[in-house]
Protein backbone atom coordinates (compact mmCIF):
# COMPACT_ATOMS: atom_id res chain seq x y z
CA UNK A 1 0.00 0.00 0.00
CA UNK A 2 3.05 2.17 0.63
CA UNK A 3 3.89 2.35 -2.98
CA UNK A 4 0.09 2.95 -4.14
CA UNK A 5 0.27 5.67 -1.48
CA UNK A 6 3.16 7.22 -3.33
CA UNK A 7 1.92 6.87 -6.61
CA UNK A 8 -1.40 8.92 -5.23
CA UNK A 9 1.34 11.57 -4.03
CA UNK A 10 2.93 11.50 -7.41
CA UNK A 11 -0.76 12.19 -9.59
CA UNK A 12 -1.72 14.94 -7.17
CA UNK A 13 2.05 16.71 -7.50
CA UNK A 14 0.96 16.11 -11.53
CA UNK A 15 -2.09 17.69 -11.13
CA UNK A 16 -0.57 21.08 -9.30
CA UNK A 17 3.09 21.50 -11.56
CA UNK A 18 3.65 24.68 -12.69
CA UNK A 19 3.85 25.28 -16.86
CA UNK A 20 7.39 25.50 -16.66
CA UNK A 21 10.16 24.11 -14.20
CA UNK A 22 13.27 26.54 -13.45
CA UNK A 23 16.18 26.87 -16.29
CA UNK A 24 18.82 26.73 -13.39
CA UNK A 25 19.44 23.35 -12.18
CA UNK A 26 19.02 22.58 -16.11
CA UNK A 27 22.00 25.07 -17.46
CA UNK A 28 24.13 23.98 -14.23
CA UNK A 29 24.20 20.12 -14.91
CA UNK A 30 23.55 20.08 -18.74
CA UNK A 31 26.19 20.86 -20.94
CA UNK A 32 25.12 20.82 -24.67
CA UNK A 33 22.40 22.35 -26.53
CA UNK A 34 21.52 18.88 -27.81
CA UNK A 35 20.88 17.79 -24.01
CA UNK A 36 18.86 20.92 -23.22
CA UNK A 37 16.69 20.13 -25.88
CA UNK A 38 16.59 16.81 -25.12
CA UNK A 39 15.46 17.51 -21.43
CA UNK A 40 13.06 20.03 -22.90
CA UNK A 41 11.28 17.61 -25.17
CA UNK A 42 11.05 15.62 -21.96
CA UNK A 43 6.73 16.53 -20.82
CA UNK A 44 6.70 19.36 -18.07
CA UNK A 45 5.79 17.29 -15.27
CA UNK A 46 8.63 14.97 -15.97
CA UNK A 47 11.31 17.96 -16.16
CA UNK A 48 9.87 18.91 -12.65
CA UNK A 49 10.24 15.61 -11.79
CA UNK A 50 13.75 15.13 -12.80
CA UNK A 51 14.75 18.55 -10.99
CA UNK A 52 13.43 17.28 -7.78
CA UNK A 53 15.21 14.19 -7.98
CA UNK A 54 18.32 16.10 -8.85
CA UNK A 55 17.95 18.42 -5.84
CA UNK A 56 17.33 15.40 -3.79
CA UNK A 57 21.21 14.04 -5.15
CA UNK A 58 22.52 17.37 -4.31
CA UNK A 59 21.00 17.69 -0.99
CA UNK A 60 22.27 14.32 -0.47
CA UNK A 61 25.96 15.52 -0.86
CA UNK A 62 26.33 13.98 -4.63
CA UNK A 63 28.86 15.49 -6.36
CA UNK A 64 29.09 13.18 -9.49
CA UNK A 65 28.39 14.93 -12.51
CA UNK A 66 27.10 12.17 -14.34
CA UNK A 67 24.99 10.96 -11.93
CA UNK A 68 23.72 14.53 -11.70
CA UNK A 69 23.26 14.58 -15.46
CA UNK A 70 21.46 10.88 -15.71
CA UNK A 71 19.30 12.52 -12.87
CA UNK A 72 17.81 15.24 -15.23
CA UNK A 73 17.59 12.57 -18.24
CA UNK A 74 16.79 9.64 -16.78
CA UNK A 75 12.77 9.95 -18.27
CA UNK A 76 14.01 11.35 -21.69
CA UNK A 77 12.81 8.06 -23.00
CA UNK A 78 9.13 9.15 -21.87
CA UNK A 79 9.30 12.40 -24.61
CA UNK A 80 8.79 9.86 -27.72
CA UNK A 81 5.13 9.43 -26.81
CA UNK A 82 4.67 12.05 -23.95
CA UNK A 83 2.29 9.39 -21.69
CA UNK A 84 -0.64 11.11 -20.15
CA UNK A 85 -2.15 10.66 -16.62
CA UNK A 86 -4.50 7.91 -18.23
CA UNK A 87 -1.52 6.15 -19.32
CA UNK A 88 0.22 6.44 -16.25
CA UNK A 89 -2.86 5.49 -14.16
CA UNK A 90 -3.41 2.72 -16.49
CA UNK A 91 0.25 1.80 -15.99
CA UNK A 92 0.03 1.56 -11.62
CA UNK A 93 -3.16 -0.12 -11.75
CA UNK A 94 -2.52 -2.63 -14.36
CA UNK A 95 0.67 -3.56 -13.06
CA UNK A 96 -1.06 -3.83 -9.42
CA UNK A 97 -4.25 -5.97 -10.37
CA UNK A 98 -3.42 -7.48 -13.54
CA UNK A 99 0.56 -8.07 -14.74
CA UNK A 100 -0.38 -10.16 -17.43
CA UNK A 101 -2.37 -7.39 -19.17
CA UNK A 102 0.35 -4.77 -18.02
CA UNK A 103 2.97 -7.10 -20.04
CA UNK A 104 0.74 -7.77 -23.08
CA UNK A 105 0.11 -3.76 -23.36
CA UNK A 106 3.65 -2.91 -23.37
CA UNK A 107 5.46 -4.45 -25.82
CA UNK A 108 6.86 -3.67 -28.64
CA UNK A 109 4.63 -1.67 -31.28
CA UNK A 110 4.60 0.15 -33.90
CA UNK A 111 4.51 4.37 -33.27
CA UNK A 112 1.02 4.09 -34.50
CA UNK A 113 -0.20 1.81 -32.65
CA UNK A 114 -2.58 2.63 -30.35
CA UNK A 115 -0.18 0.81 -27.40
CA UNK A 116 2.87 2.66 -27.99
CA UNK A 117 2.59 5.14 -25.00
CA UNK A 118 2.52 2.12 -22.63
CA UNK A 119 5.49 0.91 -24.29
CA UNK A 120 7.80 3.90 -24.18
CA UNK A 121 6.49 4.08 -20.66
CA UNK A 122 7.43 0.07 -19.64
CA UNK A 123 10.89 1.02 -21.52
CA UNK A 124 11.49 4.40 -21.39
CA UNK A 125 15.10 3.65 -19.67
CA UNK A 126 16.24 1.84 -22.47
CA UNK A 127 14.60 4.59 -25.08
CA UNK A 128 15.97 7.17 -22.77
CA UNK A 129 19.58 5.71 -22.95
CA UNK A 130 19.53 6.12 -26.90
CA UNK A 131 18.34 8.98 -27.26
CA UNK A 132 21.05 10.61 -24.42
CA UNK A 133 23.76 9.09 -26.36
CA UNK A 134 22.29 10.67 -29.37
CA UNK A 135 22.70 14.04 -27.54
CA UNK A 136 26.41 13.30 -27.14
CA UNK A 137 26.10 12.94 -23.41
CA UNK A 138 29.06 10.34 -22.08
CA UNK A 139 28.91 7.14 -22.24
CA UNK A 140 28.64 6.82 -18.25
CA UNK A 141 25.61 9.04 -18.40
CA UNK A 142 23.95 6.76 -20.68
CA UNK A 143 24.55 3.65 -18.45
CA UNK A 144 22.89 5.13 -15.76
CA UNK A 145 19.91 6.15 -18.08
CA UNK A 146 19.89 2.56 -19.15
CA UNK A 147 20.19 1.31 -15.80
CA UNK A 148 17.15 3.49 -14.51
CA UNK A 149 14.84 1.25 -12.67
CA UNK A 150 16.47 -2.37 -13.50
CA UNK A 151 17.78 -2.92 -9.69
CA UNK A 152 21.32 -2.70 -11.03
CA UNK A 153 23.78 -0.84 -7.68
CA UNK A 154 25.95 1.65 -8.00
CA UNK A 155 24.85 5.35 -9.62
CA UNK A 156 21.27 3.53 -11.07
CA UNK A 157 20.67 2.40 -7.62
CA UNK A 158 20.85 5.80 -5.94
CA UNK A 159 19.18 7.57 -9.32
CA UNK A 160 16.58 4.94 -8.13
CA UNK A 161 16.24 5.22 -4.44
CA UNK A 162 15.15 9.40 -4.90
CA UNK A 163 13.42 8.93 -8.34
CA UNK A 164 11.05 6.40 -6.29
CA UNK A 165 10.59 9.22 -3.83
CA UNK A 166 8.36 10.93 -6.30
Amino acid sequence: LAGGARRVCQFWHVLRAPARPPDLQVSQHLNSPAEIALFRLMPTTDQIHSIKVLNRLVSAGVCDEDLLKAALLHDAGKSLASPGVFVRVARVLLAWLWPAGWLRLSTHCDQRHWRYPFYVLAHHAELGAELVRESGAAPRVVEIVRQHGSGHQGPARLLDRYDDLG
